[in-house]
């Protein structure tokens, strides 16, 4: 209502139910509104036949309902745009796509019983469904040039979403082959999107981890992540993150971290080329190097 310039002078529950929602149900689902007449159709008057059809209807209608009416947020967060009531909304989309094919298929019906050849028929509907979804599609590439005014307080993205050179993909092809399924990797700061694409490995901090944690677990996890590297760079290897987040393998920067000339008895180095060192944690020995108080 804001952005349309309609908060001023028009407010209130009428407002709402009669303005606000029916534009952001015509925003949300875009084309998928046609089908709309048909999901009522199947809670409010089932067929005996039609149970598939029912929990169908009320799978989209719940997801709308929770999306507008619930905020899950890990503690000490605030955002404004709750990432985890929005899926709700996303899967009833999906979903909501079925009837929106059934009303393709009745104008389908409808246009072979005029005689009309059944594929120019078919190839009006779909040219019109392209064209009607074409603004969004549109809209997300555009959005998505800049990422990080979405996903600020996360990991940024630009840089990661180029292509890679040999090195790189030859440092995640080593992870790939040696690390176990669940292994946690330390990467360098550009590597994290390579990691998580390419091979079988978690990291200590990735995408979107803001939004699934307390703020005040991020934080502290964040801020040991970038201690680490700030230590490695002055020529310090600290342990306290390696046990903290069950590292197994630490992927270097040779250019940006470099490598300290005395590396610690748990680690132990597997791979190296040009650009890239990756060094393999020994757990053991790691638990008698870090403080007891960790």
């Amino acid at each position: 209502m804001q952005t349309l310039g309609l908060g001023n002078w028009l407010s209130g529950p009428l407002a709402f139910v009669a303005v606000a929602l029916p534009i952001y149900l015509v925003g949300c689902l875009g084309l998928r509104v046609i089908g709309v007449p048909a999901i009522l159709t199947a809670i409010f008057r089932p067929r005996r036949e039609g149970a598939v059809r029912f929990l169908l209807g009320i799978f989209v209608v719940i997801g709308v309902v929770i999306a507008l009416t619930c905020s899950f947020t890990p503690a000490g967060w605030t955002f404004r745009y709750n990432p985890i009531s929005s899926t709700f909304l996303v899967q009833s989309e999906y979903v909501a796509w079925i009837f929106a094919v059934e009303v393709f298929q009745t104008f389908y019906q409808w246009a072979i019983s005029r005689g009309i050849y059944p594929a120019l028929a078919a190839g009006a509907i779909t040219a019109t469904a392209s064209g009607l979804s074409l603004p969004a599609t549109v809209q997300h590439f555009v959005v998505w040039r800049d990422p990080d005014h979405f996903f600020g307080a996360g990991k940024p993205f630009g840089r990661e979403l180029l292509t890679y050179d040999l090195q790189t993909l030859a440092a995640m092809d080593f992870l790939q082959t040696d690390a176990h399924p669940g292994d946690v990797v330390l990467p360098a700061g550009n590597l994290i999107a390579p990691v998580l694409a390419f091979t079988k490995c978690r990291v200590p901090v990735g995408y979107f981890s803001f939004g699934l944690v307390a703020r005040s677990e991020y934080t502290r996890r964040e801020t040991a992540e970038k201690k680490f590297w700030n230590d490695l760079r002055l020529g310090k290897v600290e342990d306290g993150l390696l046990k903290d987040a069950n590292v197994r393998y630490v992927v270097v920067n040779k250019q940006t971290e470099g490598i300290p000339a005395t590396i610690p008895a748990s680690l132990s180095k597997v791979f190296e080329n040009s650009e890239y060192a990756v060094f393999k944690v020994d757990p053991q020995r790691l638990s008698e190097t870090v403080p007891k108080t960790l």
